[in-house]
């Protein structure tokens, strides 16, 4: 009952759709938004998201990344860095 309505509260843009290599050969879907919201203090709160798909054995995964915008920069490359280690079960 306390959230607004979610088409004014809510702000969602895609920024970037790629797919690239990692260091190792695979190839990964990257989806990159920027989003934002109203808290209840009235006060904009933006959010960056990194989702990433890649293939696997069973089907397609998905890993998603999302931080606070502000934190983007410190966090991020951690991220990346686990996305270099991804190895595909081919048992």
């Amino acid at each position: 009952d306390e959230i607004p309505n979610a088409t004014t509260a809510f702000r969602f843009e895609v920024t970037t759709v790629q797919i690239v290599t990692t260091s190792s050969g695979i190839q990964i879907g990257v989806i990159e938004a920027m989003s934002s919201f109203t808290n209840p203090s009235s006060d904009e709160v933006d959010i960056y998201q990194k989702q990433v798909f890649f293939k696997g054995k069973t089907g397609t995964q998905s890993i998603i990344f999302t931080t606070l915008a502000g934190l983007k920069e410190t966090t991020l490359p951690v991220f990346n860095a686990m996305l270099e280690t991804i190895k595909i079960n081919s048992k």
